[in-house]
């Protein structure tokens, strides 16, 4: 399975699938891209569909493993772990157009969920965490003046994300099993992957991509063990959400056009919070303009927080490997000694709510949480 070669032979020789990659020189592309297509594909067989499948799945722990498991290994010739066994990504300030902050060697804000319970704290500390609730959606209504979501997140009670599955598939959300009325569907259940579904089409529609593009990014979502979730929907249902949802979402198109004539009459746009300023000098691409406008708003309120945070709690503010952990684009972990986690956990919370002049009508928020390691809540007492 781990030869380009040899699967070429077999997906497009043996059983003459259609091609629909092609690589530098040529030749019928296997990258995931290619396999995920054809697994969403309708004419592959049973047999077909579950050799794609594992060929997936093999590539991606063939991935993981390199890329953590095995340098994580103090012995590795290209080991990630310090001397003193602590994990320390290198952070870069300048590695995105919108101004978040990526990282490698590993790429921290990518670690899979399930390989996150490696990281630990040291003896007698805890982890704080504290994520942003619903970011990028708030920052999209506050700056597109989506009424109907800046109303929605007036009321603490009230998910966005079912009022979102409730706009794209109206009765059949309602009566899909596990559905709660005002709330957040019962884990698990069919309305519950009906909300997932319509939040995944709005974070990827609200960029001014077409429904091909939208579809595409929804049919390559995976679950963690790296199956596609969505492989069975067709384009027609994404179709068909995204015009649902636009039609009570009158406020984006017109959003996007002020957006495209901002940045032609300037030739540059800047960050809402920060000011923060791109130029574009690759040259008009609107997908890029109404990203921008979102993304580097988001990252400009986490970086306010951040350096609130960060004088707040300097690092090493209660001993050795104390402070700031990570920033993983929306949230923020803190390793604290246990004497401290409560007292921690309640002042995040307080740091990570805040107004911003620039985006009125919208209340940012985060409740802080008790991690015993990167993955792993702390239980609460019944």
């Amino acid at each position: 399975p781990g030869s380009y070669v040899k699967l070429r032979e077999v997906l497009f020789e043996k059983w003459r699938l259609p091609m629909n990659h092609w690589t530098d020189l040529g030749e019928p592309s296997t990258r995931n891209e290619a396999l995920v297509e054809l697994f969403v594909n309708p004419i592959l067989t049973p047999k077909q569909k579950e050799f794609v499948r594992a060929v997936r799945r093999y590539r991606r722990a063939v991935k993981l493993y390199g890329t953590y498991i095995a340098r994580l290994d103090p012995e590795h010739p290209k080991s990630l772990i310090s001397r003193d066994g602590r994990l320390r990504p290198s952070y870069n300030a300048h590695g995105t157009t919108t101004g978040r902050l990526s990282s490698s060697k590993p790429n921290a804000q990518n670690v899979p969920i399930p390989l996150r319970n490696l990281v630990i704290p040291d003896d007698g500390h805890l982890f704080v965490q504290a994520d942003a609730d619903q970011l990028e959606l708030k920052v999209i209504a506050a700056v597109a003046r989506l009424m109907l979501y800046l109303r929605v997140f007036e009321d603490p009670t009230a998910d966005p994300h079912s009022v979102t599955a409730l706009l794209m598939f109206g009765d059949r959300f309602k009566t899909a099993a596990g559905f709660v009325p005002g709330g957040k569907p019962l884990k698990g259940s069919p309305a519950d992957r009906v909300r997932d579904f319509s939040k995944r089409v709005c974070y990827a529609g609200v960029y001014k991509a077409i429904v091909e593009t939208i579809h595409r990014v929804i049919t390559g979502v995976e679950d963690e063990k790296g199956d596609l979730i969505y492989a069975d929907k067709k384009i027609e249902e994404t179709r068909q959400a995204v015009r649902a949802w636009l039609k009570n979402m009158q406020e984006l198109p017109r959003w996007w056009e002020a957006v495209l004539r901002e940045y032609r009459h300037l030739g540059y746009l800047l960050d809402p919070v920060t000011g923060r300023r791109r130029d574009f000098a690759d040259g008009e691409n609107p997908n890029e303009i109404i990203n921008y406008k979102i993304q580097a708003a988001g990252a400009g309120l986490m970086m306010s927080i951040m350096h609130d945070l960060v004088v707040r709690y300097p690092f090493y503010f209660a001993g050795v490997n104390t402070g700031l952990v990570t920033q993983t684009h929306d949230s923020f972990m803190l390793e604290v000694p246990y004497a401290d986690v409560d007292r921690v956990q309640l002042e995040l919370t307080d740091m990570m709510t805040r107004t911003v002049p620039t985006l009125p009508g919208v209340t940012f928020t985060g409740e802080a949480e008790i991690y015993t390691n990167w993955r792993d809540k702390v239980k609460k007492a019944a």
